[in-house]
C-alpha cells in the first residue's frame, strides 16, 4: 500500500518531528526513523501506476486549501491502534480531498474504505500501537504536554509515501 499524502509546512512538520522523538522515550516507535514523514493521507492505493501517480502528483490543484487546522489527540482502536492529531475537516479540506479521489478513480484506482468520504478522518500519525492503557496515557501526556499542535497550518504539497507495510523506503515527494 502507498498513501496520497500531503506534507505540512516547516514549522508544524518541526513540531511533529520534536514530539516523535520524545514519544520514543515512551514507548518504542513502530514508525521507523527513516520513513517518519509527517503528513496527512488522502488515499491508500495498492501497488501504484507510476506514470498514473506522476500525473496526479504534478498537475496543480485548484482546490489546494492554504492551511489545515488541527485540533485534539484522538486514538483509533482498531485496526490498529494509532495515537493522531485530529485535522478539522472544513470545506476546504473537502475539496481537496474530493478532488484527489476523483483523479484516483479517472486513473482505475479503487478508494480503501477507511479513506471513502463518508469515513475519512484528516489526521496526522503520531504513534501506533498496540498500546497498553499506562503507556497510552503517557503519550497523551506527552502529545499536550511538549508541543503546541493546536492551530492554522500550512499545508505542503503532494507526496506518494510507501509501500507503508514494508519499512525502509522514504517519501517520494512530488515533482
Amino acid at each position: 500500500m502507498y498513501a496520497v499524502a500531503a506534507r505540512l509546512g516547516e514549522d508544524l512538520e518541526e513540531r511533529i518531528a520534536r514530539l516523535w522523538d520524545r514519544t520514543e522515550l515512551i514507548a518504542p516507535h513502530q514508525i521507523p526513523r527513516a520513513t517518519r514523514v509527517p503528513h496527512v493521507s488522502f488515499q491508500l492505493v495498492e501497488t501504484p501506476h507510476p506514470h498514473a501517480l506522476e500525473v496526479l502528483l504534478r498537475e496543480p490543484f485548484c482546490e489546494v486549501p492554504a492551511t489545515i487546522r488541527t485540533s485534539a489527540l484522538g486514538v483509533f482502536a482498531r485496526p490498529r491502534q494509532v495515537l493522531f492529531l485530529s485535522v478539522v475537516r472544513e470545506p476546504a479540506l473537502d475539496r481537496y480531498f474530493q478532488a484527489i479521489n476523483v483523479r484516483l478513480m479517472a486513473q482505475g484506482y479503487h478508494l480503501h474504505p477507511f479513506y471513502s468520504p463518508a469515513m475519512w478522518t484528516p489526521h496526522i500519525t503520531l504513534a501506533l500501537g498496540p498500546f497498553s492503557p499506562a503507556t497510552l496515557c503517557a503519550l497523551l501526556r506527552a502529545g499536550t504536554r511538549y508541543e503546541d499542535l493546536q492551530g492554522c497550518w500550512e499545508i505542503g504539497p503532494l507526496c506518494l509515501l510507501g509501500p507503508i507495510d514494508r519499512p525502509g523506503l522514504p517519501a517520494t515527494p512530488a515533482p
